[in-house]
């Protein structure tokens, strides 16, 4: 077949499938935008008939703007990946909606918006990042976007959105031009939130710092729930703020378990960071508090509520009540962090002296692991299983020398036992089975002498 008449082919079946789509649903310019992306999609690289396709588009839908704007956007998405050279196909759609409907925004917006995700690659770097004058670009669309349609906020928003953006690579990094450009929106509705808006937008370049004055200038108690809400995340790991916000939230919106969550979250961490134990103290009941709000808000905590909550109680030193948040999770399974849950149930166990109970959750854990044919994380776990008792000559008071080495000798013959079974360890190193060895061989001969020592004086 010649290529003139494949060429024909295609165009029939193009046409055939597409405008059948459009003849069924013609009403719908939803739905014919999705079957024309879809046609870019599967004959990508025949850009002449599909040129053809849109103009016969066009024509069925009486030059509807919501589609020509959407067959525009489809190219420039598809020309990036495929042909460059073809971006002026989207721009022939744009420019027929700016013809025929100049106060059409969203035309404006679609390429303000392509410019900012650097689809234009003669606009962008090596390095990939889009330049100044890309985003010069992207400012002149948004601001005829704004004139086409001056009583809506979005073309203000995403002008302000692109200044945040270019702020990100700036030294000159203030709010103020943010807060300017909506602040003209403002003039032509008196109620909209300008900072609010502002610090949104900042948040969402990272630029924390102007998010954060700009959330200075609002006043709590005008700010709905989704308002706080996006506030309280905004803070991220600026602890001392989210637990203003969260405080605030969770006394304003009681049944909105986000402030809860998030308060806890806050508090563990503020334990953490503090320089006095009392402040450390009180941080660590917060966050138990928020605990016991939480469990009656949620049915089914998360894993990492228990993690946290877990790690309040320890704070606590209410070992029992970390156990309990451990063993809670590890009997439900699916763990995302099996290993760090585990780890810190020993660890809680060990600080109640639980020797006993810490040696059986290990049997146990082994046991499971081995069933699974995880030879190599059973034989981590022998290792720390032999620490344990390590752990439990050194920490335990008034030992006997017979019961000293037993302990020291269990621990050993687990090593021992570990190194001949498996094959490998995982993450254990011979240096660290060594020096196992050596300090539990060390530990029963010096407790041995010190005992005689202490016998004979």
């Amino acid at each position: 077949m010649s290529s003139i008449k494949r060429k024909l082919c295609i165009v029939v079946l193009l046409l055939g499938i597409s405008m059948q789509g459009v003849a069924q649903k013609s009403l719908n310019p939803k739905a014919v935008i999705e079957a024309f992306d879809s046609t870019v999609y599967r004959y990508d690289g025949n850009w002449e008939q599909l040129d053809q396709l849109a103009d016969e588009i066009c024509k069925k839908t009486n030059n509807n703007p919501e589609v020509l704007t959407g067959m525009a956007n489809s190219f420039f998405r598809h020309w990036a990946i495929s042909n460059p050279s073809h971006k002026d196909l989207g721009f022939k759609y744009i420019n027929k909606v700016i013809e025929k409907h100049p106060k059409y925004a969203p035309a404006y917006l679609i390429v303000g918006n392509t410019y900012m995700s650097d689809q234009f690659p003669d606009s962008i770097n090596a390095h990939g990042y889009g330049l100044a004058a890309d985003k010069d670009s992207a400012l002149l669309w948004f601001q005829q976007a704004i004139n086409a349609m001056p009583q809506s906020p979005v073309g203000y928003e995403e002008y302000a959105l692109a200044l945040a953006y270019n702020m990100t690579g700036s030294t000159n990094r203030s709010e103020t031009p943010v807060v300017t450009k909506l602040q003209e929106y403002e003039k032509l509705n008196p109620s909209y939130p300008v900072y609010l808006r502002a610090a949104k937008i900042l948040g969402q370049n990272r630029l924390w710092t102007q998010a954060f004055n700009c959330y200075d200038r609002v006043d709590k108690d005008e700010m709905d729930l989704e308002q706080l809400k996006e506030y309280a995340e905004l803070c991220g790991q600026n602890y001392e703020r989210l637990d203003e916000v969260t405080s605030y939230g969770s006394k304003k919106f009681p049944s909105e378990p986000l402030f809860v969550r998030l308060g806890m979250i806050a508090n563990r961490n503020l334990a953490d960071a503090s320089l006095s134990h009392d402040d450390s103290l009180n941080h660590f009941n917060s966050a138990k508090e928020y605990w016991k709000k939480l469990k009656g808000l949620v049915p089914n905590p998360t894993e990492d509520d228990y993690i946290v909550a877990a790690g309040a109680y320890n704070g606590l030193e209410e070992w029992d009540k970390a156990v309990e948040c451990y063993e809670t999770l590890l009997a439900g399974g699916n763990l995302r962090r099996e290993n760090l849950v585990f780890s810190n149930l020993i660890s809680a166990l060990s600080k109640m002296e639980r020797w006993d109970k810490a040696a059986e959750a290990y049997e146990n854990r082994i046991g499971l692991l081995q069933s699974e044919g995880k030879d190599s994380i059973a034989a981590d776990q022998y290792y720390y299983y032999a620490v344990l008792f390590f752990n439990q000559y050194v920490y335990t008071d008034n030992l006997t020398v017979e019961e000293g080495i037993a302990i020291l000798e269990r621990g050993d013959s687990l090593m021992s036992y570990a190194q001949h079974h498996f094959k490998k360890f995982r993450n254990i190193t011979e240096t660290d089975i060594y020096s196992l060895h050596l300090n539990n061989f060390y530990g029963s001969i010096m407790r041995e002498y010190y005992n005689r020592d202490v016998v004979s004086s």
